[in-house]
């Protein structure tokens, strides 16, 4: 049986190799591989990730540069750390999802539900989450220079210290948002209503 060179350090398995495969140049296995070849992901990937988030299983480490989950459900996910730049996840359930450091960088998340999900100190640089239902959510410190947020839900969503600068929020819904230390330094805010947001954002550059 293939082991792959990855230790889990969280989750069941903390302590042990990772199993999963196929096997990659550099020995580790497809989700974990750093290696410059193109990846044949298997043809159930969505179903592997989806039974991995209902085992409550870790995707410590998973790099899904440029995958295909449309309509994907991973409610309540650890996908803490995960590298998912360049993903097409329209349309998914990410509500509770752990997102804490994940890459999102240019991934497509247009439509996705992720209300109260964790996406503290995330990169988000242009990133398109367009409509996007946020309630809830965290961006604490998130890295998103020029994100799309057009008509996304952001009500009562926590934005402090997150970096927007550049980004679209056009009709987005920002009623009682932590703006608290929020750059907003020329970002696009037609039909937007920052008053009513729970602190005003930084929109000028200011330290």
């Amino acid at each position: 049986m293939f082991v792959c060179r990855h230790v889990w350090t969280t989750g069941p398995d903390a302590g042990k190799r990772c199993t999963l495969g196929p096997r990659m140049e550099d020995g580790f296995c497809i989700f974990h591989s750093q290696a410059d070849e193109d990846r044949h992901w298997p043809d159930d990937l969505a179903g592997q990730l989806e039974e991995r988030a209902r085992r409550g299983l870790p995707f410590e480490g998973f790099r899904l540069q440029d995958v295909k989950l449309r309509r994907i459900n991973l409610t309540g996910a650890d996908l803490a750390g995960i590298d998912l730049s360049g993903a097409d996840l329209s349309l998914a359930q990410l509500v509770k999802a752990k997102l804490q450091k994940a890459d999102l960088t240019n991934a497509f998340l247009f439509g996705a539900n992720m209300q109260e999900a964790d996406l503290s100190r995330s990169f988000l640089l242009g990133a398109d989450l367009a409509e996007c239902d946020l309630f809830g959510a965290s961006l604490k410190s998130a890295d998103a220079f020029g994100v799309d947020l057009r008509r996304a839900n952001l009500s009562v969503a926590d934005l402090t210290g997150a970096d927007l600068t550049e980004g679209n929020l056009a009709g987005a819904n920002l009623n009682g948002a932590n703006l608290q230390n929020t750059k907003l330094v020329d970002a696009h805010l037609e039909g937007v209503d920052v008053s009513r947001a729970n602190s005003a954002p930084n929109l000028a550059g200011d330290e």
